[in-house]
């Protein structure tokens, strides 16, 4: 992580493998050192209890740490506008996503109530 020493860094990166119980996540940790020094033990655990579970196989877990690392410098720059004249821009385009997101997970799960009752009466 950025300000981090390359001590910090290390320190970290071996808490994390001696957390890790899944092989695939271990084994990809062991191979890119470099981008595991990156990644805090609190970010692999918030994915990996957020319901998403860690994917079978090396490229579930390169694909699952790529959206880590795309998640991480997205927050970063939103921060960087969150400073800037463009604050209520991002406030506006944040809120018509959000919105739209919210409506999707919505309309989902009144399709997945349907479902079920059509499942139970059957």
């Amino acid at each position: 992580m950025r300000g981090q020493s390359p001590v910090e860094a290390d320190e970290r990166l071996k808490r994390i493998m001696d957390q890790v119980s899944q092989p695939e996540l271990l084994a990809w940790l062991q191979r890119n050192e470099e981008r595991a020094r990156q990644l805090t033990p609190s970010r692999l655990r918030n994915s990996f209890h957020a319901g998403r579970g860690w994917p079978a196989g090396n490229r579930g877990v390169g694909r699952m740490i790529e959206l880590l690392e795309r998640k991480r410098e997205l927050i970063g720059r939103v921060h960087a506008i969150a400073g800037s004249e463009y604050l209520a821009l991002l406030e506006q385009f944040v809120g018509l996503v959000y919105d739209k997101i919210r409506v999707e997970h919505l309309i989902a799960q009144i399709i997945s109530r349907r479902k079920f009752s059509l499942d139970r009466s059957a």
